[in-house]
């Protein structure tokens, strides 16, 4: 590992409860920063590990959010399991937790319960719609919170018709919130103040997430107006070409590019506000100029220029570019799996192949983790014997 880079969480514990990708997903974060982290999951483990096509224990999503991290099985509704993870809690200087509120107190494990021993712990609870409120009680996932929160609304189809994101964005952006919400409650506790509950809802990520929109939508009446037209997507005679125009002298290099600088001199493109009224017609006309080039002709020539402009890649079209390998790294899960996995962004690459690079089978590292927390040998074998253990 390079020797300028320390684990800046080498110290930290951290106990993970949570399921699906927004907990599991921030942990991981932890989890690659040097933190060690013990993830509590049921006898048929997260249920994000059935969610997709299964290669071992796991699925694509789940090796998204389990990079680096220890597994228990356990059964929580056993007075035993309760017991053993509040011994563990009591040890932790994080936790996180995605059940609807009520449920963790229920089980002995709050935050008022854990805090009474452990008044430093940031403790994180992660739901759809917050900790208190005629909502929360509400069940709410990724694709339930794109349809509240009105991100939907402003991902439609040419139809109109609203469209959820094909990957999990909710849960993705909630869990990197978390995380920048725990860090420098962790840093404070490290400077002497107390720890603290978060309570980090899908439904405030999300709101966080499409601020400008939230803003727009207290502005103005009725539905937020097209923003830097025309900047959008195109199709090639080969493919498809998105196009960002953000300055107007942008507007007059693309006319001159295309060759169609007619469209200069016509009052309804004068300016941004112009062309938003006329956006339809002028779309239009660009589409029927750009359609007559390949994909790589119409990037050439809007690169040349300098106009901001990229082909729509597939996942497997960006994987094969040759030129951003090294935003990925190679792994093996097995020797019949090998995938490739974005590194985290600003994690030395030195840190991204230590052994932060494990992907834990269902309760398949009680025996090494738990006596770490002063368990005995004795004592997670009664708790197996129990069927507290799995």
């Amino acid at each position: 590992m390079d020797k300028a880079f320390f684990p800046p969480f080498e110290k930290i514990r951290v106990l993970d409860f949570s399921q699906g990708l927004a907990g599991p997903y921030c942990a991981m974060l932890f989890a690659q920063w040097g933190a060690t982290v013990l993830k509590v999951e049921p006898q048929e483990g997260d249920w994000l590990r059935h969610i997709g096509r299964k290669y071992g224990s796991h699925t694509p999503l789940s090796l998204a959010a389990s990079q680096g991290k220890y597994s228990v099985a356990v059964d929580m509704k056993h007075p035993e399991g309760a017991r053993a993870m509040h011994r563990v809690a009591s040890q932790c200087e994080i936790i996180i937790e995605s059940f609807r509120p009520g449920v963790m107190s229920r089980l002995g494990l709050g935050y008022a319960d854990v805090a009474t021993e452990n008044p430093n712990v940031v403790y994180v609870s992660i739901s759809g719609f917050g900790q208190a409120g005629d909502y929360a009680q509400l069940a709410g996932s990724d694709s339930i919170i794109q349809a509240f929160s009105g991100l939907m609304s402003i991902n439609q189809d040419a139809r109109g018709v609203p469209q959820r994101s094909g990957m999990l964005v909710v849960d993705t952006l909630t869990a990197l919130y978390a995380f920048q919400a725990a860090v420098p409650v962790l840093y404070g506790v490290q400077k002497g103040s107390a720890g603290r509950h978060l309570d980090i809802s899908l439904m405030q990520a999300t709101a966080a997430f499409i601020a400008p929109k939230i803003i727009e939508g207290s502005l103005e009446e009725g539905d937020s107006p097209a923003v830097a037209i025309p900047s959008g997507v195109y199709r090639t005679s080969d493919g498809y070409i998105t196009l960002a125009v953000t300055k107007e002298i942008q507007f007059k290099t693309l006319c001159q590019a295309l060759r169609c600088e007619n469209l200069l001199d016509d009052p309804r493109y004068a300016d941004f506000e112009s062309r938003r009224l006329n956006a339809e017609d002028l779309c239009g006309q660009l589409q029927r100029k750009i359609s007559l080039f390949s994909t790589d002709q119409c990037l050439r020539l809007l690169r040349e220029h300098k106009l901001l402009a990229s082909r729509v890649n597939s996942i497997q079209e960006w994987l094969a570019d040759e030129k951003i390998a090294h935003a990925t790294s190679l792994h093996e899960l097995g020797p019949d799996t090998r995938f490739r996995l974005p590194d985290i962004p600003g994690l030395p690459q030195a840190a991204s192949s230590s052994g932060r690079n494990r992907w834990p089978d269902i309760g398949g590292d009680a025996g090494e983790i738990l006596p770490s927390f002063g368990f005995s040998d004795s004592e997670i074998a009664a708790l197996a014997e129990q069927r507290v253990l799995f």
